[in-house]
């Protein structure tokens, strides 16, 4: 029988709570990351220049993100390591 992950072994999926943000008006390139925990808004945005690359600036989201990611209940860590699910159409 499977063993049940226990909370420390969870990952998040690779886009949970980040968002690309490209807003060429305002020449705004980064990723955004966005986690409610215990009732509390968090927020970071990590911009492709401050960072130097695309690539260092989604590290950089990913590793934040993860720091947020062990505040999290087992509950929600559980949750946000599932594969999201598809909506069906008829």
């Amino acid at each position: 029988m499977k063993k049940a992950p226990t909370p420390t072994t969870l990952k998040p999926r690779k886009s949970y709570g980040i968002t690309r943000v490209d807003q060429l008006d305002k020449a705004s390139h980064g990723f955004y990351v966005r986690m409610r925990i215990g009732g509390k808004q968090t927020a970071k945005f990590f911009s492709d220049g401050v960072y130097g690359k695309r690539r260092l600036a989604q590290e950089a989201a990913e590793n934040f993100r993860d720091s947020l990611f062990d505040k999290l209940s087992p509950r929600w860590q559980r949750a946000a390591s599932l594969p999201r699910k598809k909506g069906v159409t008829k």
